[in-house]
């Protein structure tokens, strides 16, 4: 009785900080998931290449609307994934971006 007591005491407890654990997802899986997203509204987002002329002006991502064959919006860092990414409900509050 003691011990069963003791088990489920411990798997509560186990299961409120679970909740609050922080998992960090990889700049790519945040890009898939964002692009599952858009892919719905004939948008993706994709990535300059570093020796590109563009990267400068366009920044890591930007973001096209393949419907009517479209520049949408530039200048995306890689720290502004997890912005948009909460804006488009592709992660959940505990979940991080890995910055490396």
């Amino acid at each position: 009785m003691i011990k069963t007591r003791a088990l489920c005491i411990h798997l509560l407890n186990n299961f409120t900080t679970m909740k609050q654990r922080t998992t960090f997802i990889s700049e790519r899986g945040l890009v898939a998931r964002i692009n599952r997203v858009l892919s719905k509204q004939n948008e993706a987002l994709r990535k300059t290449r570093q020796d590109s002329r563009w990267s400068e002006n366009r920044g890591c991502y930007y973001r096209i609307d393949y419907s009517r064959n479209l520049l949408i919006d530039s200048g995306y860092s890689a720290k502004d994934l997890e912005q948009l990414a909460k804006e488009l409900n592709c992660i959940d509050k505990n979940e991080r971006l890995l910055v490396d």
